[in-house]
């Protein structure tokens, strides 16, 4: 698949996930959860959503064999994601002042782009591995 259709695809997973993401954190929010606490949650809660939509619609990925490699390979993108998110999350609020709604907006937006750059070029292809892609970055340096 090019990438644009796929990209319109993430998009629409991404937006959903978002959406769920989003209602986690304002519910937590409104009850007096603390933002970074609230932002595990949601963050979690989106994840789960976003793995098996992404898996079987965005990238169409629907053999059941490669879901444990892919499973792993999701994973340690979303620990990166989730302390990227966690970290931006709080330099905004902290460090420049914004809100945590604002804050939030420009974490889930830079996460949502390195995300899909990653799902489409490790997590969900099938025919290289991480190893083999930092070879290839390191050569076009």
């Amino acid at each position: 698949m090019t990438i644009a259709p796929q990209f319109a695809k993430y998009s629409g997973v991404a937006a959903t996930s978002a959406l769920v993401d989003w209602l986690c954190y304002s519910v937590l929010i409104f009850f007096g959860t603390y933002y970074l606490t609230a932002q595990i949650f949601a963050r979690l809660a989106g994840g789960i959503y976003a793995f098996f939509a992404n898996k079987y619609w965005s990238f169409s990925r629907n053999d059941l064999p490669g879901i444990g490699v892919e499973a792993r390979r999701f994973l340690l993108l979303y620990v990166f994601s989730y302390f990227l998110s966690i970290t931006l999350l709080w330099v905004v609020v902290e460090r420049i002042g914004l809100t945590v709604f604002i804050a939030k907006i420009l974490a889930d937006g830079t996460c949502c782009l390195v995300n899909f750059a990653v799902m489409r070029g490790y997590v969900f292809n099938p025919r290289i591995g991480i190893l083999t892609r930092i070879r290839l970055f390191v050569k076009r340096l």
